[in-house]
């Protein structure tokens, strides 16, 4: 597990790349992939899934301050064939997502906020019909 934490601290020069761990995983082993954006895009967040049986575990993102978040995914969760990563679609959205933010160095969205207003808070009345204070 070290060497997965020392490689998603070491983003390439000038490009998007992939970790994979454990290397030459096979079906039944637990599986985790992240793309690590390009030097320079830190700010970015880590995608990162997380595969076992041909099947999608789970899909989190890895704030710049560490924080684990999950991550929305409504794609793919098997894998289209028995020798192929289930994770290979929300892997290559993720990666054309962190190309695309980088190379515009806009900063990561933050998730969106709720659209509907807070509703206003009732204030009890009195028995003399006024309301309490």
């Amino acid at each position: 597990m070290q060497q997965l934490e020392a490689k998603l601290k070491e983003p390439a020069e000038g490009k998007t790349s992939f970790v994979d761990y454990p290397p030459r995983a096979n079906a039944e082993l637990l599986r985790l992939i992240a793309v690590v954006p390009p030097k320079g895009s830190e700010h970015l967040p880590i995608p990162v899934c997380a595969e076992q049986n041909n099947k999608v575990l789970g899909t989190w993102n890895i704030t710049a301050k560490g924080d684990v978040l999950p991550a929305a995914w409504s794609g793919s969760m098997v894998s289209a064939a028995p020798n192929s990563s289930a994770c290979k679609d929300f892997i290559m959205a993720s990666r054309a997502e962190i190309t695309r933010l980088a190379q515009s160095n806009q900063p990561a969205q933050p998730p969106p906020v709720s659209e509907q207003p807070t509703p206003p808070m009732k204030q009890a009345a009195s028995a003399a019909g006024s309301p309490a204070l």
